[in-house]
């Protein structure tokens, strides 16, 4: 999921797990390491809507 993760800064990415209909948030650790979890509801609030319709899309 990480190589279709998509964001406004590299230094955190999002995409959609479907298996568990959660967002999954990417932080960056260093150069090309990650980080991901899944987002609660009250986290998922942190996904800017226009992230949020670019993943709809793409995901379609």
């Amino acid at each position: 999921m990480l190589l279709k993760a998509i964001g406004t800064d590299l230094r955190v990415l999002y995409f959609f797990d479907q298996t568990h209909n959660r967002y999954i948030e990417f932080k960056r650790e260093s150069e090309n390491t990650y980080h991901g979890f899944h987002l609660d509801a009250i986290d998922e609030k942190r996904v800017p809507e226009e992230i949020k319709m670019m993943i709809k899309e793409l995901m379609s």
